[in-house]
């Protein structure tokens, strides 16, 4: 009987593509997702669920948006994507891997959840002054550390929601998602997550392993690790590897040399502040900048995150050396902005402070890192003055059994190695490890990859997968100019 209200329910949602409908409890009305032309058309919901689930006490609008297969009657198991951070809101970041999901539409909805404290599901934002953007090794960041999230916090308990920061963590968010799968009136879920969501997914799996159908991971945060502290040793392992390509390239080592080299003499030179004028890249207006170490590790560290952005570090870096640093503070002018706009930093710290400061170990070895000890100050410091929710006592223990699982990785990923696919896929018996040779962090989107996850969640069998495709997918050639690369 519940399975036949179900597909009945899922049945009717198949047209139109986007728009009402109702599904289970949830009445669904025309949306958009992300901004500008690469915004996503959906179906969005709200649903009311406690903020604290022990107590009952309390209640947090979770925003829930559906996008629609185009099959005439979809399969009853939707899949849930997962976005990362944490602090990500998955409305917002679902335009960048949508075409992730195009093969899976074809068979499956997609539904989108806001986890608490992101997006739409009351964003726990805060704000930053420039002025306190300094080097990590400044004698003032501890306080400059402390101070941010004492007045993030403050914001948020004076506010009318008055929210309690303690309930914003991956085990709450775990049981919203039980709660909307209930609501969808959905047998299964199908989780796919990515970086932090990997996470969520692994532990919403532990928690309602019958509720759950298959994971797709990507991106791979296993249990017992501690966000952030292994972040300096992995950048460089990836940066080294990527100018390592460069310096295999005949036409990239004439132009560029060692570009390793390059980093390491900037790290130096940069060490102290030099504040400067540059023109903003979007509007043309001189702006204020800052040669720093912090503006290198900006760059450095999110230009890791894919080939294409790699692809031109070896540029940048080598036009900072030659005495015209102003392409590169742009960029970080713009990677500063965007990642403040995308992620909510007081839902960062409920997660991180609840579930990685206790379980955090300080790498001595990072002093000498690009990134050096910057993540064992936000936790001694920010963590010291945040509210700290409640971390089960298995919460480091792996996911373990025969859950069908697709984990993905990039060969040259800057915050989840393959390494770390590697350690989850040593307790999945029913589990496949793809590393996408030459890329970063995330690769759902790239090549055949939709294929093969399309395949994966009709046959729940990833060992059964034609992976020949995936060596086809090659990383950006690097920029030789501004123009672009070599013709």
């Amino acid at each position: 009987m519940f399975r036949g209200l179900t597909a009945l329910a899922f049945a009717i949602a198949a047209l139109p593509v986007y728009g009402q409908i109702k599904i289970g409890t949830l009445n669904f009305e025309r949306c958009e997702l992300g901004k500008g032309l690469a915004a996503v058309k959906a179906s969005c919901a709200y649903l009311s669920v406690p903020e604290n689930h022990d107590t009952g006490k309390g209640t947090v609008k979770l925003h829930v948006a559906l996008l629609r297969s185009t099959a005439k009657k979809p399969a009853i198991d939707p899949v849930v994507f997962i976005a990362g951070g944490p602090g990500q809101s998955g409305s917002e970041s679902i335009a960048n891997i949508h075409h992730g999901f195009v093969d899976i539409l074809k068979v499956r909805h997609v539904i989108v959840i806001d986890q608490r404290g992101t997006g739409k599901s009351l964003k726990l934002s805060c704000e930053w002054n420039e002025d306190e953007q300094l080097d990590i090794d400044d004698a003032a960041v501890d306080r400059l550390l402390r101070e941010a999230a004492e007045r993030c916090r403050k914001k948020w308990e004076t506010s009318v929601e008055k929210p309690d920061l303690a309930q914003y963590t991956t085990t709450a968010a775990v049981q919203d998602m039980e709660l909307v799968r209930i609501a969808l009136a959905a047998p299964q879920l199908n989780l796919a997550g990515f970086s932090y969501g990997t996470r969520v997914a692994q532990q919403y799996a532990k928690r309602y392993p019958a509720q759950t159908r298959s994971l797709i991971l990507d991106g791979i945060a296993p249990n017992n690790i501690a966000l952030g502290a292994d972040f300096a040793r992995v950048l460089d392992q990836s940066l080294a590897a990527n100018f390592s390509r460069c310096s295999g390239d005949e036409t990239c080592k004439a132009r560029f040399g060692d570009s390793a080299a390059t980093l390491k003499a900037l790290q130096a030179s940069w060490a102290t502040r030099i504040n400067l004028k540059i023109p903003d890249p979007r509007t043309g207006l001189f702006i204020d900048a800052q040669m720093s170490l912090a503006s290198l590790q900006t760059v450095a560290r999110m230009f890791a995150y894919s080939s294409e952005y790699a692809a031109m570090l070896p540029l940048l870096l080598d036009e900072a050396l030659k005495g015209r640093p102003a392409p590169l503070l742009a960029q970080t002018h713009m990677t500063g902005e965007s990642l403040s706009d995308a992620i909510s930093y007081g839902m960062q710290l409920s997660v991180m402070c609840a579930e990685d400061a206790p379980v955090y170990k300080a790498d001595p070895q990072d002093s000498e890192r690009l990134l050096g000890t910057g993540f064992s100050k936000v936790y001694t410091q920010q963590c010291a003055v945040w509210p700290k929710g409640v971390r089960p006592v298995d919460f480091a223990e792996p996911l373990e059994g025969a859950l069908p699982a697709l984990l993905i990785s990039g060969e040259l990923d800057p915050v989840t190695p393959p390494e770390y696919g590697d350690e989850v896929l040593k307790t999945l018996t029913n589990a496949m490890h793809v590393v996408v040779s030459q890329h970063g962090h995330i690769n759902l989107g790239r090549g055949c990859m939709p294929k093969l996850a399309a395949q994966f969640l009709d046959t729940l069998n990833a060992k059964s997968l034609d992976l020949s495709c995936v060596k086809k997918i090659k990383p950006a050639p690097f920029f030789l100019e501004f123009t672009g690369a070599a013709p």
